[in-house]
């Protein structure tokens, strides 16, 4: 099974995982989970390094109630794949858990499959990031310092996105064919 995502993107992640029993995400940054209902045991590698937490990119609290939740959190320097494991579907995209792109305001795409082959090598990217000496396991401890970096969300054109251009529904849901042609110069 493959699939084109865009606008359905987060709506879709959000019903695999609620009924997935094994759930995987390697996501940038992570400010908003309304629609990553992670459950215990599920796995989250994100950027929650001091230069991600002060930028506001990445939220200590919502971390903190992912892990009150029993979800086992890792933060990877420098990590920007966009990467959700529910059960045997993988959903790999643009988008990260943020305000700007669940509420449609940023224009996400993500593909996704059950593809034997791409659902190896997404769990052998997630169980790389977790190895990785630059990785760090998201303890009580650690999730406190984090706690205390003061946050200094950047201005628009900087990190953050403009409000969304509005789309005919058809033209980001129905599959399009692009024919484009080359000429040499």
């Amino acid at each position: 099974m493959e699939r084109f995502l865009s606008d359905t993107l987060w709506i879709e992640i959000k019903k695999l995982i609620k009924t997935a029993k094994q759930t995987r995400a390697a996501l940038a940054y992570v400010h908003d989970v309304t629609h990553l209902p992670l459950k215990r045991n599920a796995t989250l590698v994100c950027d929650a390094s001091p230069a991600s937490v002060a930028a506001g990119q990445t939220s200590v609290r919502v971390l903190r109630v992912l892990a009150k939740k029993g979800v086992h959190l890792y933060s990877a320097p420098g990590l920007h794949a966009k990467l959700v494991i529910a059960d045997q579907i993988a959903v790999i995209g643009s988008g990260n858990a943020s305000r700007s792109s669940i509420s449609q305001r940023l224009i996400e795409a993500g593909l996704m499959t059950s593809a034997p082959s791409v659902l190896a090598g997404a769990h052998a990217f997630i169980e790389h990031l977790i190895q990785s000496p630059h990785t760090t396991s998201l303890d009580t401890a650690e999730l406190g310092k984090l706690a205390r970096i003061k946050v200094k969300r950047r201005p628009y054109g900087i990190g953050r996105a403009p409000k969304r251009a509005t789309h005919s529904k058809t033209s980001l849901q129905e599959p399009s064919t692009w024919i484009v042609g080359l000429t040499d110069l």
